[in-house]
């Protein structure tokens, strides 16, 4: 008995739309069904989300999986970042946070890009309230609220 027999490989190949041998086969190649979508008019929307266990990924959506090769994508954005990454779908995912990085990239490549402009800053911003809200700094309440710091709602 032959290693290949009765397998796909042991026999020649057979086209799937005429059921003859591929070397008389006379079918036309099959034409590429998708057409590209030009980068200028898609807009990219970057967000950074926190995954389980505190990890931090930058988020790519809005890019259309069929007109485009997100794969390929995917790989120029890691090696930029020098990251790891993974493709969901229609959904770009870049370990860490590559903001900035990351959108002038795909504006560079042509990309419309939309998304946070100062992630690190606003969450400084709200943790620095939080942190005298909860102090009970009324000098504090009284320079950034407009109701004077009395607490009342205007």
């Amino acid at each position: 008995m032959r290693l290949f027999a009765g397998t796909d490989w042991d026999r020649p190949p057979i086209c799937d739309r005429c059921d003859r041998l591929e070397s008389e086969c006379s079918c036309p190649p099959p034409l590429a069904s998708s057409k590209q979508v030009s980068p200028a008019k898609q807009t990219a929307t970057l967000t950074v989300e926190r995954r389980k266990r505190g990890k931090v990924v930058t988020v790519i959506r809005g890019l259309a999986a069929e007109g485009n090769d997100l794969p390929s994508l995917l790989v120029r954005l890691k090696n930029s970042c020098g990251a790891g990454g993974t493709l969901d779908g229609a959904l770009l995912e870049v370990q860490g946070e590559h903001l900035e990085r990351l959108r002038g990239l795909l504006g560079e490549i042509g990309y419309k890009v939309r998304g946070w402009n100062d992630v690190r800053w606003r969450h400084l911003d709200f943790l620095e309230i939080q942190k005298h809200f909860h102090s009970g700094d009324d000098q504090y309440h009284t320079k950034h609220s407009s109701d004077g710091g009395n607490g009342q709602m205007a």
